[in-house]
């Protein structure tokens, strides 16, 4: 006899910390540092219907699994489980497939750790090819980094809350031609990344009264996390973003941060992976997109 499938809840907002932490907990197993926070999950989450795309399975009071999708061109999904309950992501995969057929989806996206290999396993046999990779790269913070050079009439400032439309002005710009970019409406940006977030690793660096790049930090746990970096296309080949990674690993040091860690996209089209070689860091995990055709 077959047993019954589990019962699953939509996720809600209330449901983010709960969430972050089963995904911690799947990270640390899986490469041994959490990537992702709860203000990340509350950005994504922004792009998902959560009342028929999200779904939540708990045991005893505790949630053991989680996955969501969010609709578009190309469909994404995320799946993630506490240890020891890998056994749920292929019944939730398929919510997430049957979920995103019933809205018209052509395609549909799902990462894997390059080193995981039962959810590698679990794409493959479904039909997913890699489409792309990322990389989490990292540098230790063994004492403190080199200074940061500043082209000729760039200033580096913290972020200001009134320098929000500019800032998110900014990252839109900078951001445009990146592959898999979602931009959000500013109201809802605001009230994630500014209004529901820590900002004081935030930084702009100006050119005048203009945005030339700017820098989304923040910390995780031991680290210094690089969230997004970037440089707007008018101002860059000039050493911006360099100089601004560097201000944020001497803001990283100055409060004891052991290590300063990002991700990228390994096929960057502005060349940012030789940029983090070249101050210093190394790849420490990979993370495969996996695509399949739903037609």
């Amino acid at each position: 006899m077959s047993s019954s499938p589990p019962e699953t809840r939509p996720a809600t907002p209330a449901d983010v910390d709960a969430v972050a932490d089963v995904i911690r907990v799947f990270d640390i197993e899986l490469v041994g540092r959490a990537l992702l926070s709860a203000a990340d999950i509350r950005v994504l989450w922004t792009s998902a219907d959560l009342p028929t795309g999200s779904w939540l399975v708990e045991r005893k009071g505790r949630l053991d699994a989680v996955a969501w999708v969010v609709l578009g061109d190309a469909c994404e999904s995320f799946v993630a489980s506490r240890p020891g309950r890998r056994d749920l992501e292929p019944f939730l995969l398929d919510l997430a497939e049957q979920r995103v057929r019933e809205a018209g989806g052509l395609q549909l996206r799902l990462d894997a750790f390059a080193s995981d290999d039962l959810r590698t396993e679990l794409v493959t046999a479904r039909g997913y090819e890699p489409v792309r990779y990322f990389y989490e790269m990292r540098m230790e913070l063994n004492g403190p980094p080199p200074a940061p050079e500043w082209p000729e009439g760039i200033r580096p400032a913290a972020f200001r809350p009134e320098d929000a439309r500019v800032f998110f002005d900014a990252i839109d710009e900078a951001f445009a031609n990146e592959w898999g970019f979602r931009s959000l409406p500013f109201d809802e940006w605001r009230r994630v990344r500014v209004d529901e977030s820590d900002t004081s690793l935030y930084f702009i660096a100006w050119d005048g009264d203009e945005v030339a790049g700017f820098a989304r930090c923040e910390e995780r746990g031991a680290d210094g996390f690089v969230g997004m970096l970037g440089v707007r296309p008018s101002w860059r080949k000039r050493g911006i973003g360099e100089a601004l990674l560097r201000h944020a690993f001497g803001q990283f040091h100055a409060r004891g941060k052991r290590a300063a860690a990002l991700g990228v996209d390994a096929s960057n089209p502005s060349g940012a992976t030789r940029l983090y070689e070249r101050v210093g860091m190394h790849v420490a995990s990979e993370d495969v997109v996996y695509e399949k055709d739903l037609t």
